[in-house]
């Protein structure tokens, strides 16, 4: 809700690509243990198709400099940023 109020609400970008078709208009967000390879991923097909995020289960690993939840905040804030940016890509 706050990287939507910032990015959206505030400065402007537009919004991501809803999910209507499959399970409401939600942004879905999968938690995996991602066993500190990377701290999350934005998947996509197209820009204007929804997108979807995966997120480590829990940043213990050490390999992350951010850990637990700051590791979280800031990997949702990021990723959802990249759901924004394929919005302005050209088809």
């Amino acid at each position: 809700d706050s990287a939507w109020h910032l990015l959206v609400d505030i400065i402007g970008f537009n919004q991501p690509v809803p999910d209507i078709d499959t399970d409401g208009p939600e942004l879905d967000i999968y938690i995996q243990n991602l066993g500190g390879s990377i701290y999350g991923e934005t998947v996509y097909s197209s820009s204007n198709e929804p997108a979807y995020v995966r997120v480590d289960n829990d940043y213990k690993e050490s390999s992350y400099y951010s850990n637990g939840y700051d590791g979280l905040r800031v990997t949702v804030a990021h990723e959802f940023f990249h759901m924004i940016q394929l919005t302005y890509q050209v088809p």
